[in-house]
């Protein structure tokens, strides 16, 4: 599975050339139809935003990572009729670091504005383009790649959920209107008065909107600018500049973003508007360079002003934060690109099994005929019978000693470890093989404990000599089920009773408050997955690191019918 990102953001482009790359339409199909007629990719992921314009493409199988990275490339630059020399201004990232950078993306931490919350959808909008295209050519997304979306949009979802990556406004527009919603004791009825039919003021009317505020008045010198600022907004109404005075009385918010040359809103004028409004807390924000409002305003009462300069200060702080948030975003995606691994390891391990299986199968059925054949001639069945078992052992087993010849030779010794551990346990093929010489000792048979007659949850009983307490609890192949109870501290038992002498009852009718560090064992159901037991896998490592010569336990097991 090879991955490929190239592509080209702020940090390496100016405006001209981000608008040269941009993807729309007609240029994403077309990069599309490139890709697969040369088959570059089995899926791809355009995504052109604003400051940003990249193709991710995933291909299952891969012969040449370095030509195969190359010809996207020349593939992108041949749409965007760029020459090679141009390649300087675009990033190039392929397999794992170019999974990291979609996941990176997707959170926000490689956005102009950090850990802006729009990219997500913008993601997801390029993969629904994608699905549009494959369908329409009757073309199937790998379900791997459909995989990889799903944790990157999961991981997104969890930065943005346990860090504060997004949480501190870093626009001038939107720390505006944070302070005016946490300011106002009401967010509905407020009257709300925008001097000036600006972008600013277009985007702070709708942080303003998202958050309840909607009665809002727009006061510009062009009626047809108001007009139109309005209509876009959807919310709102418009005046003349003509009628400041009447739209700036009972307002509780004024916000100015004009391109003036002087001021505006002066000292005279809003301290007439405040006489008329009893002097009730009105914030004035000055959106505007230069600025707008009379900074004098603030020795009116009730006035409250913010500039640009102090809201800007504020937003570098909080940017501060977000980017303190993003030492704690890390962990969390390499925890997802982890697991996507993870993942595409057990669906690769699965076809390399099926396929070793089906292998074996073949040779087992070829055999099978062999035998046959040979006894329809009237061979020796025990003697035909014999080969058959040696062929096949012999061709089962070829390719694992090949590889068991290659671990020996080249001094893999995790890998020859882990083979002879999976040797060692095969050996006992049940559990009460693994007990064999204990139980023999018929020590505690049918009783549970002296003390506790009344206990029937128990039928055998036996001490445990050098076993691991996994292969104790795990090893239960030919049994129908097997568990145990709670047995002696370590410092306090004796081989008759394997139970603590203070105690008069059986543990297993007590509660579950045992000291974990002074046991040997707890009570596991038949289904019990031991590796998924936080509290039994802490059990067992005190067990295996304690110099116990000798461990006591009570089991039970009931062989299979």
């Amino acid at each position: 599975m090879s991955y490929f990102v190239i592509g080209s953001n702020y940090e390496l482009a100016d405006t001209s050339f981000s608008s040269k790359v941009a993807f729309f339409h007609e240029k994403m199909t077309q990069l599309h139809h490139e890709l697969l007629a040369h088959g570059l990719a089995d899926c791809a992921l355009i995504i052109s935003t604003c400051n940003r314009s990249e193709v991710f493409v995933y291909k299952r199988e891969v012969d040449n990572l370095t030509d195969w990275t190359t010809q996207i490339s020349n593939s992108v630059l041949k749409i965007h009729n760029l020459r090679y020399q141009d390649l300087n201004k675009f990033y190039l990232k392929a397999d794992l670091e170019a999974i990291e950078h979609l996941f990176k993306v997707a959170c926000g931490l490689d956005s102009l504005v950090l850990g802006e919350p729009q990219i997500t959808g913008q993601i997801k909008d390029a993969m629904n383009f994608t699905e549009k295209f494959y369908q329409t050519g009757n073309l199937k997304i790998p379900s791997e790649f459909y995989k990889l979306l799903d944790e990157t949009f999961a991981c997104a979802k969890e930065v943005r959920t346990k860090t504060t990556i997004g949480k501190y406004a870093v626009s001038i527009a939107y720390m505006a209107c944070k302070i005016a919603r946490n300011e106002l004791n009401s967010h509905h009825g407020n009257k709300i008065v925008l001097v000036g039919a600006s972008q600013t003021n277009l985007l702070l009317a709708r942080h303003l909107i998202r958050n309840g505020l909607t009665n809002i008045v727009v006061v510009n010198r062009s009626l047809e600018n108001a007009k139109n600022f309005i209509k876009e907004l959807g919310y709102g109404t418009y005046v003349s500049f003509e009628h400041l005075i009447q739209a700036l009385q009972g307002s509780s918010l004024v916000f100015s973003s004009t391109s003036a040359d002087d001021y505006i809103l002066t000292y005279q004028l809003i301290e007439q508007i405040q006489k008329l409004n009893s002097y009730n807390t009105c914030l004035f924000f000055d959106l505007a360079i230069p600025n707008d409002i009379d900074p004098s305003i603030t020795q009116i009462p009730g006035v409250r002003l913010y500039n640009r300069d102090n809201l800007q200060f504020m937003v570098e702080e909080n940017k501060q934060k977000r980017v303190h948030a993003v030492d704690h975003s890390l962990p969390i995606i390499k925890k997802y690109i982890n697991l996507y691994q993870e993942h595409n390891r057990i669906i690769q391990g699965n076809d390399i099994i099926v396929e070793y299986r089906n292998a074996a199968n073949q040779h087992r059925i070829n055999l099978l005929n062999e035998a046959k054949q040979a006894i329809l001639k009237g061979e020796d069945i025990e003697s035909v019978l014999e080969n058959f078992s040696v062929a096949l052992t012999n061709k089962v087993l070829h390719t694992p000693t090949l590889i068991l010849s290659s671990f020996i030779k080249n001094g893999q010794t995790c890998e020859l470890n882990t083979i002879q551990d999976f040797i060692d346990r095969r050996d006992r093929e049940s559990f009460s093989e693994v007990l064999e010489d204990t139980l023999s000792k018929d020590i505690f048979k049918n009783t549970c404990c002296k003390n506790d007659p009344n206990c029937k949850q128990l039928e055998y009983g036996a001490p445990i000599k050098s076993s691991s307490f996994i292969d104790i609890f795990t090893q239960n192949r030919g049994n129908e089920s097997v568990s145990g109870c709670p047995i002696a501290h370590s410092d306090n038992y004796n081989q008759q009773d394997p139970l603590p002498k203070s105690e008069s009852k059986c543990p297993f009718h007590q509660n579950d408050n045992y000291d974990l560090s002074k046991m040997h064992g707890i009570i596991v159901p038949f289904d019990f997955d031991f590796s998924e037991n936080q509290e039994l896998n802490m059990l067992v490592q005190v067990c295996d690191e304690q110099s116990v010569d000798e461990k006591i336990g009570l089991v039970k097991f009931i062989p299979k019918k």
